[in-house]
């Protein structure tokens, strides 16, 4: 379990945007930080620790998009869908408050964002989760939210996590 309190508060590049999301687009291929340090450094790790929360409902949402055929919904959409998805899987274990799973669906409702995840084909969205970047072999590093700026990585069965998907099929 690694958790991720508020990393972004020892992470500069968040100070500029359009600079981190190039800067890490790069880290895939960069064998150095884009300081020069080490990826075992302190900052760096601080960084990495940052890009993990930014996943916070892409698990689900690239699963929805991908049944979708990448044509129904937009990137966009299916986050939306998959952080709902995300905090109510982590209610339902236990690590997510209902408050912040409510409070959130209600905020993106007001912004006429996209919230019912259960009106989407969640029993073959589901299949596709396995494709997901975070996969080690039977796992998946799914991210949860405990609180506003508090996210946690844990890793879930693949087969637990296509259950929780298809079970949230029931508001």
């Amino acid at each position: 379990m690694k958790s991720l309190t508020a990393p972004w508060k020892t992470c500069p590049f968040l100070l500029f945007p359009r600079p981190f999301a190039f800067l890490f687009s790069l880290s895939a291929v960069w064998p150095e930080s884009p300081l020069g340090a080490p990826r075992e450094n302190h900052l760096w790790g601080h960084c990495q620790a940052v890009r993990a929360v930014l996943n916070l409902g892409h698990t689900v949402g690239h699963a929805v998009e991908a049944q979708a055929g990448f044509e129904r919904l937009t990137h966009g959409e299916a986050v939306g869908l998959g952080l709902v998805a995300a905090l109510r899987i982590g209610q339902k274990l236990g690590h997510t408050p209902a408050e912040l799973a409510d409070r959130t669906r209600k905020l993106l409702g007001t912004l006429q964002l996209m919230t019912a995840i259960e009106d989407e084909p969640l029993a073959a969205a589901a299949e596709l989760i396995g494709h997901d970047k975070k996969r080690a072999g039977s796992k998946v590093n799914f991210v949860f939210a405990r609180g506003m700026g508090d996210v946690i990585t844990i890793p879930l069965d693949l087969a637990e996590l296509r259950e929780l998907t298809r079970g949230l099929t029931t508001v």
